[in-house]
């Protein structure tokens, strides 16, 4: 049985039917579609956004600027072949509450054109996608914007009622933007979390992670350039001073010496950081031309993480990195994790792993080092909204994911938890977390349930109530052995 990839039968003479068309133009996209997932790379996801945050101080976010492809291969541009229902691109954020995501509702209304939408609803607005020709009747697309958690108002019961009649069909939801309060309770973006992304250079949402990859690199590249630079001014020093026979004589001498001097990996590793800091230009200049897809940047951010590590004598952990296009956010934090543990040789390195909740169980991936005799374990427990953390919630029994949902509470042994009481190590924890909210930390021992999390590679506790209003943080600390070039 053929499907909607198959081309349609044309022949002289035949009764041509509006679906005919309909056929074609979806043989098209689920063409394109699939040469798109042949590629190798992710085809779907944010590709612009552009946010109005003028009047978050009355709780209300915009979008002025927004395209996507969806992972069925619709390409949605708004102004273009998409509009916000009723002219909305706004959103009111819940006054009470302390943070919400933002969400894009993409819809496929039934209708001919989305001002029969507006007629039927007896709505007096100007239509956003007016036809070339008058004669030529469009269909585009009915983009909504909401929050989690929301505000009920009129749009909200207005797409109830359209889709009750049969009027929209939902396409896809697209989560875009976790907002948050900071201490003086204004809205601001969370750049913990981010969408799937076909561009980074075309949204905000990866600036900072971007800037804070520009710092490391110019870091590093005045300790890899320095001795290199110092080198060839000796060099050149010592060739103007000599004749041209001490020249001769004493090439092969200085060549040795510059070989010890500007050493092969050195300079390899320096080509791999202007590689680097190239790629990352092209998302931070506003006049960039080039658009990079986030694999991209992934790749090269992983082989110059391998030159640095093998550059300090230390062995990459390479099987901690995976992409995953629906968890950018956590992958690029992982890669700037270990790149600001290998670049800056710490003492202590930290990986933090937050803690999401499905289905009742908050869980989160252990990666493979964990169980590593130099790795001390903790769970830090923040509020949502508070600087400083009082008494607060614990887990009670503490295992992987999959035992958690297989096995009875019984036959779990769980994992012991000890408060962090120490000055010096709260120092450490402190000094390293990601963000300004106070914290509670519990060391995790390695023992009961312990070896079981370890080889699921995760670590879950159970949900309850008292946990809403609270973020958890899996954490790794990582004692870094002095290294030797």
């Amino acid at each position: 049985m053929l499907g909607e990839l198959a081309q349609v039968h044309w022949q002289l003479g035949q009764t041509l039917l509006p679906e005919h068309f309909v056929a074609q133009e979806t043989a098209l996209l689920t063409d394109s579609s699939i040469r798109f997932s042949l590629t190798g790379k992710p085809f779907y996801g944010l590709a612009q956004l552009a946010l109005d945050l003028s009047e978050t101080a009355k709780d209300i976010v915009g979008i002025s600027e927004f395209c996507c492809i969806l992972p069925s291969g619709e390409l949605i541009k708004l102004n273009a072949n998409a509009e916000f229902l009723f002219n909305r691109g706004q959103v009111i954020l819940p006054k009470s509450a302390v943070c919400a995501d933002l969400y894009i509702n993409i819809y496929e209304h039934n209708a001919l054109t989305a001002q029969d939408i507006r007629l039927e609803l007896q709505q007096d607005a100007e239509r956003n996608i007016a036809p070339v020709n008058e004669e030529v009747v469009r269909k585009g697309y009915v983009l909504e914007v909401i929050s989690v958690p929301n505000c009920a108002d009129e749009a909200t019961s207005e797409v109830e009622m359209l889709s009750r009649r049969g009027k929209l069909t939902q396409l896809h939801q697209f989560k875009l933007v976790h907002f948050a309060k900071n201490n003086a309770q204004n809205w601001l973006p969370d750049e913990r979390y981010l969408p799937p992304l076909l561009v980074l250079s075309n949204s905000s949402l990866f600036a900072k992670r971007a800037q804070t990859l520009q710092q490391y690199l110019t870091c590093f590249k005045t300790e890899l350039e320095e001795p290199i630079s110092q080198a060839i001014e000796a060099r050149n020093s010592q060739q103007a001073a000599l004749s041209a026979i001490e020249c001769q004589q004493q090439r092969h001498a200085r060549e040795q010496h510059s070989g010890e001097v500007i050493k092969t990996h050195q300079l390899s590793l320096l080509s791999s950081l202007y590689k680097t800091q190239r790629m990352l230009n092209t998302i931070t200049q506003t006049d960039s031309e080039v658009l990079l897809h986030p694999f991209e940047l992934f790749c090269q951010l992983e082989a110059f993480y391998i030159d640095c590590k093998l550059y300090r004598n230390g062995l990459p952990k390479t099987d901690a990195i995976v992409y995953r296009h629906n968890a950018l956010a956590e992958v690029f934090d992982k890669l700037i994790d270990l790149l600001d543990e290998v670049i800056f040789l710490k003492e202590y390195s930290y990986r933090h792993s937050a803690l999401r909740e499905t289905n009742g169980i908050y869980s989160c991936v252990v990666d493979a080092d964990a169980e590593q005799e130099n790795t001390r374990l903790y769970l830090a427990i923040y509020h949502e909204s508070q600087t400083q953390v009082g008494q607060c919630p614990v887990p009670g029994l503490v295992s992987s994911e999959s035992r958690l949902r297989s096995a009875t509470p019984d036959n779990i042994e769980g994992l012991k938890l000890t408060q962090v009481t120490s000055d010096t190590v709260l120092a450490r924890l402190n000094e390293n977390r990601p963000h300004n909210r106070g914290a509670q930390y519990f060391e995790i021992h390695k023992e009961g349930e312990w070896h079981d999390i370890v080889k699921a590679h995760s670590f879950a506790f159970y949900g309850q109530s008292e946990f809403r209003g609270y973020l958890f943080e899996f954490i790794t600390e990582t004692k870094n052995y002095a290294a030797r070039r």
